[in-house]
């Protein structure tokens, strides 16, 4: 039913749907980014705090040390629930 009622749908409103498809595309893209760019900051942050402590560790490690030593107060979820999400 859902196939039957999908296609009647494509060929009344083919605009339409090709504009669906365009936005959601342009909504995956957009929320690729922001992901993108949060965890370039999150690297960004574990680079500064291994050149500060002299010792190799892993992103979450150095977030927490980062907080820790005063150096960020940066908060994953936070930064997560304050993106541009669409």
């Amino acid at each position: 039913m859902k196939k039957i009622i999908a296609a009647i749908i494509r060929t009344i409103m083919p605009n339409e749907v090709r504009k669906h498809k365009r936005e959601e595309k342009a909504k995956r893209i957009h929320n690729a980014i922001i992901m993108q760019n949060l965890l370039d900051a999150e690297h960004d942050l574990r680079n500064r705090v291994n050149e500060h402590q002299h010792i190799p560790s892993t992103t979450k490690k150095a977030v927490l040390m980062a907080n820790k030593y005063g150096l960020s107060r940066y908060n994953s979820f936070e930064a997560l629930k304050e993106a541009d999400f669409r």
